[in-house]
């Protein structure tokens, strides 16, 4: 059996920030905050199950050296990794508050629109757009005209 502090090492923050960064991609502030909890806690617990194991305070080193070379964790550097998970976790989530994709509105517009919309109807206007490249789209995109271009874009796989 591995001793409690093992489980502490830096590897393992590595997925904590992976877990947060993927609740960023639903673009929405309170399940980056969940997520940061989570894994605040959930790095707050083996600290303390460690803490708490036969060897107790034994197993946490207050010096560096002792901390690279043995399997023990630094206290310091445990608080360091929750406050480093909190802090991302509050970064992102003010980015994604305050984030905005479309004019305030605009929003309004999409919102209250009650009309079904298809794919290959709506209204022809002026826009901004930010442009990405799906593989031979553009190519596609050049020979057809802008009806048909519409007509096919409910069939593009992400």
């Amino acid at each position: 059996m591995q001793p409690a502090p093992f489980y502490l090492e830096a590897p393992t923050l590595l997925h904590v920030f992976i877990f947060i960064a993927l609740c960023a991609l639903r673009l929405e502030a309170r399940f980056v905050v969940l997520a940061g909890l989570v894994a605040a806690l959930g790095w707050t617990l083996p600290a303390l199950y460690a803490v708490s194991g036969p060897d107790g305070m034994k197993t946490f080193a207050r010096d560096y050296v002792p901390y690279t070379t043995s399997n023990s964790a630094l206290i310091s550097a445990e608080v360091d990794q929750v406050v480093s998970i909190l802090t991302v976790t509050a970064i992102i989530a003010v980015v994604i508050g305050r984030a905005r994709f479309f004019a305030p509105e605009i929003t309004q517009q999409i919102t209250a629109y009650k009309q079904e919309v298809s794919a290959g109807e709506g209204q022809v206007r002026e826009a901004a757009t930010l442009f990405t490249e799906i593989r031979g789209f553009a190519v596609f995109a050049k020979t057809v005209d802008p009806d048909m271009l519409m007509g096919h874009l409910p069939n593009i796989s992400p």
